[in-house]
């Protein structure tokens, strides 16, 4: 089960969080292993090329590739801002790279 939750909150508090749960008695699948080892590759990949003075551009050229097979699924963005209200930045996808 997954799900993705926003809120704006008093005195500009804001959060984003998203959870995905396995649920039941039994244990993941290699396939559900597979996806979420992906899913920590992308994340750690991408907060390993912030550094002061990178561009939004430099972060889309060098983020981590989405593999071809995920295109139909992609969230859209490399990043973007707390994710409440559609506020700025929004770091668009380099769909040019794949692997």
């Amino acid at each position: 089960m997954s799900f993705d939750t926003d809120m704006v909150g008093p005195y500009g508090y804001c959060s984003d969080v998203s959870r995905t749960f396995l649920c039941g008695n039994g244990k993941p699948t290699n396939q559900q292993k597979s996806l979420y080892a992906l899913a920590v590759e992308q994340i750690e990949y991408n907060c390993a090329l912030l550094r002061p003075g990178l561009s939004f551009r430099e972060y889309t050229q060098k983020a981590w590739p989405i593999p071809a097979r995920f295109n139909a699924q992609n969230y859209g963005c490399v990043a973007h801002g707390v994710g409440m209200v559609d506020e700025w930045p929004g770091i668009a996808l380099d769909r040019r790279i794949r692997r």
